[in-house]
């Protein structure tokens, strides 16, 4: 099942444009996704499928209903609980298939100066065209990035449960991973797994 990856939604109104996503459901007191009190929006979608998902309720796609305009209004009205550490963090699912959603929501939370986390597995990340282009831009407004690896190993990968790259390769976290600058990042997080890690 396809997402929206190519296909953002937008919505206009007066002066202001905004990108629709599709939310499966929000924690406005999150407290482990991220430094401090968080706002917690998880995503709908994700094309991989762990046998160790936390979040398997939130595999499948469903169309954007929610823009992020009014995502972020909703979300301002938790920042006093937030203190200096917290801000939004955005799960799912796998939030870079939606990632006009995301970087247009970050960009917003950036002029709100907003601390901003993306907690994903790195899929459907792609080194060229245009996902690359919004993945460079989404990195100058992502403050931490939670980057879910579970298996680096191929054999392992495939053993696992996790689908196959289209170029056979396994590792679209790796190249994100790469592409991540570790100076403002906090490291890779890894599940361990008794038997494949």
């Amino acid at each position: 099942e396809v997402c929206y990856t190519n296909r953002p939604f937008y919505v206009y109104g007066g002066d202001f444009m905004s990108v629709k996503g599709a939310i499966h459901s929000i924690e406005t007191f999150g407290s482990v996704d991220g430094p401090g009190v968080r706002f917690v929006i998880f995503l709908k979608g994700c094309a991989m499928r762990c046998q160790y998902c936390h979040n398997p309720d939130t595999w499948k796609c469903g169309e954007p209903d929610t823009d992020s305009e009014a995502l972020l209004k909703r979300a301002m009205r938790y920042r006093s609980y937030w203190g200096k550490n917290g801000g939004i963090t955005v799960s799912g699912g796998e939030p870079l298939l939606q990632i006009d959603f995301l970087l247009d929501l970050f960009q917003k939370a950036k002029k709100e100066n907003i601390h901003t986390v993306l907690d994903t597995a790195g899929n459907p990340f792609t080194g060229e065209g245009d996902f690359f282009d919004k993945f460079q831009e989404l990195m100058n407004v992502t403050d931490l990035i939670l980057l879910d690896l579970k298996v680096y190993d191929e054999k392992k990968h495939f053993m696992d449960g996790f689908p196959a790259a289209d170029d056979g390769g396994m590792c679209a976290g790796r190249a994100a991973a790469d592409e991540c600058d570790g100076g403002r990042r906090e490291p890779a997080r890894r599940r361990r797994m008794d038997g494949f890690l």
